[in-house]
């Protein structure tokens, strides 16, 4: 947010300042290469169902995926298009908890699992998160859902 903050001021004083602030969420898609590069939600979900009878999830917080692929795309065409300088909300279309998510995602994998819910209390994490953080997308054409780009991903 200070990186933010600090363009909307750069932009105040310089009109011909042009940017893009892209905001997004709980991205998935094939792993970079870059270090320290951490696995998607789905990824570390799909390895503990190789092991685990079970798994815990939360099922308080609301949000949306965004596939990278499609975050790439809508990135792209935004700056060929020459848009407007601005903040922008890029994610895919719906949302869901992760809960939800972990649903789906062994639904379409067929995978046999038994997933548990759980609140936000009951999961250890050193990130805050907020009940409800879906960024509205007012700007651009909708993305794709998640659950179809999900499938893409992975080849299902």
């Amino acid at each position: 947010m200070l990186g933010e903050k600090k363009i909307l001021e750069l932009s105040k004083i310089n009109d011909k300042f042009y940017y893009y602030i892209i905001r997004t969420s709980k991205l998935f898609g094939p792993l970079g290469k870059s270090k320290g590069v951490k696995k998607s939600f789905f990824d570390i979900m799909q390895n503990l169902s190789k092991y685990k009878k079970e798994i815990k999830v939360v099922d308080g917080e609301t949000s949306c995926f965004t596939y990278t692929k499609d975050l790439a795309q809508a990135t792209y065409k935004l700056v060929n298009d020459k848009t407007d300088k601005g903040i922008y909300h890029i994610n895919n279309s719906s949302k869901c908890t992760w809960y939800e998510a972990t649903k789906f995602l062994f639904n379409i994998t067929k995978k046999k699992i038994r997933i548990i819910p759980i609140s936000p209390n009951e999961f250890l994490s050193s990130a805050k998160r907020p009940e409800y953080a879906v960024l509205l997308n007012t700007k651009l054409k909708p993305l794709r859902s998640w659950k179809t780009a999900l499938k893409e991903y992975l080849k299902v």
